[in-house]
């Protein structure tokens, strides 16, 4: 099972986890249906982003709250047993109620980036579409309180959102900076989803304050997770200015350096858990955005039918 375990990145993970119906999320569908009463253009929103349309920090942090506890409402009354789809290899390799909560977990983070007027994370490619699928990352680092996490999440959409961070250096628009970066963050999150506490089941994984976990699964742990997330990028959006920017750009080069000293001590040779040696190669995650769009037109009944298992959960 170790061995099993060490073969597992977080590229795996979300290829694995998008399979899953409904947890790639389509940026324009969730915003048509997100402001679909607005009486601004939904079309304008979908092409700038809710915060350049003017939306406020209290309306937009409303909306997050809503959607939260729409989410976890829908979690907590979901059956697993139902959800995941034949065929998932890594399945065999973690709980089915950790992949579901990581899964669940990847679609409130793209919905909540979108929200506060990220890119669309499929569509992007080339540096620009790293960078992007970076901002993904370090959101779901944010969530679960990986360090440098929010730091990560609150400089690097505030670049690709481009509003105005001066003074800190232009290297923290490029790759050279963020690879280090996401990479720790990824093997962090990963080793968090894949340990042997993480073997126990998601109630291990995620501490839980005044709720429990009980029966199959519940997902009280994901309302404080998303709250999490919304504020920092609502932070990022409104309450962002230089001095906070250059605050965070200097935790992630200290953290940067953290991660070199520790690899000092690491056996070049030996395969790191969770991570591989390119977070997003070539400016994406390789075949990740066609396996998603494949499974995006499988219906439950075409799951059911392969491999024996209902797969007919439905995310909303």
């Amino acid at each position: 099972m170790a061995a099993m375990k060490n073969k597992i990145t977080l590229e795996s993970l979300i290829e694995q986890a998008l399979r899953i119906p409904k947890v790639k999320v389509n940026r324009e569908e969730f915003l048509k249906a997100a402001f679909a009463k607005e009486g601004i253009l939904v079309h304008q929103i979908v092409e700038e982003g809710p915060i350049a349309c003017d939306y406020s920090d209290i309306e937009l942090d409303d909306i997050a709250e809503k959607l939260i506890l729409r989410r976890t409402s829908e979690s907590s009354a979901m059956s697993f047993a139902a959800g995941i789809p034949g065929g998932l290899a890594i399945a065999a390799m973690i709980p089915a109620d950790t992949l579901q909560f990581f899964a669940m977990s990847l679609r409130m983070a793209q919905e909540l980036a979108y929200l506060y007027g990220a890119k669309d994370f499929w569509a992007c490619e080339g540096e620009e579409g790293a960078l992007v699928r970076y901002q993904l990352i370090c959101s779901l680092g944010a969530m679960f309180g990986v360090e440098g996490a929010s730091a990560a999440t609150r400089l690097l959409s505030s670049h690709l959102a481009m509003r105005a961070v001066g003074g800190t250096p232009k290297r923290a628009t490029t790759r050279e900076f963020w690879d280090p970066i996401v990479k720790r963050i990824s093997k962090e999150l990963t080793l968090r989803l894949t340990t042997d506490t993480a073997s126990k089941g998601v109630a291990k994984l995620i501490p839980v304050i005044g709720g429990f976990f009980s029966g199959g699964m519940t997902f009280l742990a994901m309302r404080p997770m998303g709250r999490k997330l919304y504020q920092v990028l609502s932070t990022a959006g409104f309450r962002y200015n230089d001095s906070a920017a250059m605050k965070d750009y200097l935790a992630l080069e200290d953290l940067v350096e953290k991660a070199e000293a520790e690899a000092m001590f690491e056996d070049d040779d030996a395969p790191e858990a969770g991570v591989s040696a390119g977070v997003a190669g070539d400016g994406g995650w390789g075949a990740m955005p066609e396996a998603a769009a494949t499974a995006d037109k499988a219906d439950g009944k075409d799951a059911d039918n392969k491999a024996g298992t209902s797969s007919n959960i439905d995310f909303g």
